[in-house]
């Protein structure tokens, strides 16, 4: 028995007759009449009242099982026909899960822009979101347990199976507290943190933070002095609301707002103009990633950037 001889029963049922079923079909009734005739021989028992003759009597009536078979072929072509669109929707990418690696970076500048945007054009599509280090990220989207992250550029020649997707440049910013000397300082420079005491996030948990510590090196003629570390951008807000150092961050911090604490560009000392990170943020996922959810994702994200841009 195949999906279609259940339509045809439907069909004939719904039109009344053979000859209107066969239309709606798109078929003719001589072969119609046929499918109807072998799939009572497949049931078993007359799907249509017979007269004294043996012919279907008219207008047409169903017998005790063709009532039951009605409704059993009903639910069958409902649930096949949810079925194959179940299929359809997800070869497009419009339901499964997407597992996405974050980072402070994202969280604080383009991720409520990109969620808004992706989750209404697909709505069925579940985002399971976990905040990791740069490390565990890679590792996480090398062992599959990640479908796509969010990090910097800055080793992405080490990763051939990974693809980094340039998303949002950033510039510096200096985390100062409202006591600190330099609060009302109306332009900074590296050459001005000197003597600072330094809050920072450890390297390795961290990749823009070696590329800050050498465009601090190269203006100053030293590395900071470090005399406190922080793993996530909260912990640094807090200590240097209480004054015990300053910080360098990118500046998608500015959007955490912490009472206590003041955010100032950092400027190069030829231009003027804030120093910009060389490595950008960008979004990661695997090569042979052939998910049509990871795409539509990706289209997202080049789609918010440009309304971004269009924007400013």
């Amino acid at each position: 028995m195949e999906l279609r001889h259940l339509r045809y029963f439907i069909a004939v049922v719904e039109s009344g007759t053979f000859t209107h079923a066969a239309t709606t079909l798109n078929t003719y009734q001589g072969p119609l009449n046929k499918q109807i005739s072998d799939l009572e021989k497949e049931v078993g028992a007359y799907l249509f009242e017979r007269d004294e003759s043996g012919r279907r009597q008219q207008p047409l009536q169903l017998t005790a099982a063709g009532e039951a078979f009605l409704e059993a072929a009903r639910l069958a072509v409902a649930h096949a026909d949810r079925t194959i669109v179940q299929a359809r929707n997800a070869e497009a990418g419009k339901i499964g899960t997407l597992n996405i690696g974050i980072n402070s970076s994202i969280a604080n500048s383009l991720l409520p822009k990109i969620m808004r945007y992706f989750v209404k054009q697909f709505p069925d599509v579940k985002l399971v979101l976990r905040e990791l280090h740069y490390i565990e990220q890679i590792e996480q989207l090398q062992n599959h347990l990640l479908d796509v992250a969010f990090e910097r550029t800055n080793n992405a020649k080490l990763y051939a199976d990974l693809q980094f997707i340039p998303i949002l440049e950033e510039t510096l910013v200096v985390l100062l507290s409202k006591e600190h000397r330099l609060a009302q300082k109306s332009q900074i420079f590296f050459r001005d943190l000197g003597k600072e005491k330094f809050i920072l996030a450890p390297p390795k948990a961290t990749v823009y933070m070696s590329e800050i510590i050498n465009l601090y090196a190269q203006e100053v003629g030293h590395v900071p002095n470090v005399v406190h570390e922080g793993g996530w951008m909260v912990t640094i807000l807090g200590l240097v609301a209480a004054n015990l150092g300053v910080s360098i961050l990118p500046s998608n911090v500015k959007n955490l707002k912490r009472e206590g604490v003041i955010y100032k560009d950092i400027l190069d000392l030829k231009h003027k103009q804030p120093i910009k990170l060389k490595n950008s943020l960008a979004l990661i996922y695997r090569k042979d990633n052939t998910s049509q959810i990871v795409r539509n994702f990706q289209r997202a994200i080049e789609e918010v950037c440009q309304n971004s841009i269009l924007e400013e």
